[in-house]
C-alpha cells in the first residue's frame, strides 16, 4: 500500500503592521501580524477578544513576543483585507484597476458586520463601491454580481449606493428576474426582494 501524505500549505506570514503584538492565525496556514491597540479601537468585538475576560488577554504580549489568536472560521483573504483597512492601509486583494470583485466586497461586508466595524471602514468601502458606478459604460456586470453589490451596500449602510445599484438592476436587466436567480443569488438577495422589482420596472 502506497504511503500517501497530504501536503500542508506553506505557512504565509503577512505583516499588516510592523511591531504588531498579535498574530491572527487563520485557515490555510495564514498568519497576520496586527496591532491589538488599533483593532481594539476599531472594533468592539476585537476589544472584547483582547479584554480581561478572554484567555488571550491574560498573556503577556509585545512586539518582541506577539501572542497568537486563532480565528479558524474566518476567510484568510477577506480577513487580510479587513485588517489592512482597519490599519488604514490599502487592501491587498485588488485587481489591476484597484477594485475588489463584488463577491469579495460582499464577503468583506459580512466580516465587517461580524466584527462590528462597519462604521470604521465606511469611507474606504464607500470608495470601493463607487468604483463600480464609474464602470457602468465599460463593464457589464452579471445579475449575480449586481446582487452582491446591492447586498454589500446594504450591509455596509451605504444607502446612496444601495439606491443606485438597485436602480441599475431595474433599468439595465430586461430578462425576467425569476429566470436569473440561482440558489447562491437567493442567499444574498432575497427572492421576494428581487421579484418585487419586476412590478416597478420601466417599460421597454
Amino acid at each position: 500500500m502506497d504511503d500517501t501524505t497530504v501536503e500542508r500549505p506553506a505557512r504565509r506570514d503577512v505583516i499588516v503592521v510592523e511591531g504588531g503584538d498579535i498574530i491572527l492565525a487563520l485557515p490555510q496556514d495564514q498568519f497576520l501580524q496586527v496591532s491589538s491597540v488599533v483593532l481594539s479601537y476599531a472594533s468592539p468585538v476585537f476589544k472584547a477578544l483582547f479584554g480581561p475576560r478572554f484567555k488571550e488577554s491574560s498573556q503577556v504580549r509585545s512586539d518582541v513576543q506577539p501572542k497568537e489568536v486563532a480565528l479558524p472560521e474566518d476567510d484568510p483573504v477577506i480577513m487580510t483585507d479587513l485588517c489592512h483597512l482597519l490599519h488604514s492601509q490599502k487592501p491587498s486583494n485588488h485587481n489591476e484597476r484597484g477594485v475588489s470583485s463584488p463577491q469579495e466586497l460582499y464577503a468583506l461586508a459580512v466580516a465587517a458586520d461580524k466584527y462590528d466595524c462597519v462604521h470604521t471602514i465606511s469611507l474606504q468601502t464607500e470608495a470601493m463601491l463607487s468604483r463600480f458606478l464609474a464602470f457602468r459604460g465599460t463593464v457589464k456586470l452579471s445579475f449575480q454580481q449586481m446582487a452582491y453589490l446591492i447586498a454589500a451596500a446594504a450591509s455596509l449602510n451605504h444607502g446612496r449606493h444601495y439606491y443606485l445599484f438597485t436602480k441599475r438592476l431595474i433599468l439595465d436587466y430586461y430578462e425576467l428576474y425569476s429566470g436569473l436567480i440561482t440558489d447562491k443569488t437567493d442567499e444574498i438577495l432575497s427572492l421576494e426582494t428581487i421579484l418585487t422589482k419586476n412590478s416597478v420596472r420601466p417599460p421597454v
